[in-house]
């Protein structure tokens, strides 16, 4: 058999055998409320199931990216939750990014009109 025959007759895959072998992987479920709300806006912005998202679960890994971040600074801020695109980008567990989340307060913004004269 030549050698560029051999190599590709070991990369290749068994999938009778794929099929035959039970992957379980493990969640570690989220440990408090604000991870819990955390997954749950994770969960809704991507369409997955709040299940698959764990304490250890990277943002980018589940399907998300940089629309999907935009979208969920939008969600958190729609409940009052503050989080910003750089910290998604550097801290894409859901752990790490809920200890980024802190509580917005709300201000009223006054716009001072500008007189020329």
């Amino acid at each position: 058999m030549p050698m560029a025959r051999y190599i590709i007759y070991l990369l290749e895959i068994d999938r009778n055998s794929l099929k035959q072998m039970k992957v379980e992987i493990k969640v570690e479920l989220p440990s408090n409320e604000k991870e819990k709300q955390l997954a749950k806006i994770w969960a809704d912005t991507l369409s997955i199931d709040v299940k698959k998202i764990g304490r250890q679960t990277s943002f980018f890994e589940v399907g998300g990216d940089s629309i999907n971040s935009i979208q969920l600074i939008s969600r958190c801020k729609s409940i009052g939750l503050k989080l910003d695109t750089a910290s998604i980008f550097k801290k894409s567990t859901l752990a790490q990014m809920a200890t980024l989340i802190g509580k917005t307060v709300e201000r009223d913004v006054v716009i001072k009109p500008i007189i020329v004269s």
